[in-house]
């Protein structure tokens, strides 16, 4: 066995790949955690496409638009339970590369636009709504919170976090010990727009809603997935190093023709360049 393996080299390339898809353009100023922050952030805002099993919180079983928007919140609810996309209900910016949702680095709260797929554009989105449907995204999970008008912003406004906490405490880390003053939805743009994070006084106690965002404005759930990935390749290129013979049987002896291939939730795809033989293994951490 000769060379070595750069596994981090490999996840990059597939990480410019992926963007090059929203219009990245390779800047000398960009670095592997720079890129893969742009990619999370966008996947993040996107939803991932899967099959979810959705709940709806009281409050938008008792709001008084519910009956009438009904018809378009069951074609958004047949979309996440058939895991399809919902990039057509999405904000335009969603796939933006410069665009940061402080409403979803913050509180982890999503929005889209309460309009049927029959009013579709020539760019893929549905009319722009006045009503705007505000939900979470847990795991397999999608929790409805309620329905607002984009008139005035809703954006700021903590009663979403307290309906999440009163329906699904679960989602949120309670901050014991901690007290913290009501802040006005103006508070909380202004302290968003200087990246500084807030807990939020719910009815019974006091919350950090998501993780919220770095000093940059980045994703601070980014930058921990993207610190366990470049850990978690490191490891893998020591057991690809010890493991080679024995997982590469049909190779030759060159472990440099091993790439990374593919990132998936559970794994890793290596593919052996000389033989074509693949391999996922299991992320470590």
């Amino acid at each position: 066995m000769y060379g070595y393996v750069n596994f981090p080299y490999d996840h990059g390339l597939l990480v410019k790949e992926e963007l090059s898809e929203h219009g990245y353009v390779e800047s000398q100023s960009d670095d592997d955690l720079g890129r893969y922050l742009y990619l999370f952030e966008i996947r993040e805002r996107l939803v991932p496409a899967r099959p979810y099993r959705v709940h709806l919180s009281r409050e938008i079983l008792r709001n008084l638009q519910f009956p009438l928007l009904r018809p378009t919140i069951d074609e958004v609810i047949a979309r996440m339970t058939a895991g399809q996309p919902l990039a057509p209900y999405l904000s335009t910016l969603a796939n933006k590369l410069v665009t940061h949702d402080h409403l979803l680095v913050h509180w982890g709260v999503h929005h889209l636009h309460l309009e049927p797929l029959c009013t579709l554009d020539e760019r893929g989105y549905v009319a722009r709504a006045d009503n705007l449907l505000f939900f979470r995204v847990n795991g397999a999970d999608i929790h409805l919170i309620d329905i607002l008008p984009h008139n005035p912003s809703p954006f700021a406004q903590d009663e979403l976090v307290k309906i999440v906490d009163r329906n699904w405490p679960q989602l949120h880390q309670q901050m014991r010990g901690f007290t913290t003053r009501v802040l006005s939805p103006a508070q909380i743009k202004k302290l968003r727009k200087g990246n500084l994070n807030t807990a939020v006084q719910t009815d019974t106690r006091v919350v950090m809603p998501a993780f919220g965002a770095t000093s940059a404005g980045r994703s601070l759930a980014g930058v921990l997935e993207a610190d366990r990935i470049f850990a978690d390749l490191r490891r893998l290129e020591g057991l690809v190093a010890e493991n080679y013979e024995r997982w590469f049987p049909r190779s030759s002896a060159w472990i440099t023709n091993v790439r990374l291939v593919g990132v998936e939730k559970d794994g890793y795809n290596l593919v052996d360049g000389a033989s074509g033989y693949t391999l996922q293994l299991e992320r470590t951490s």
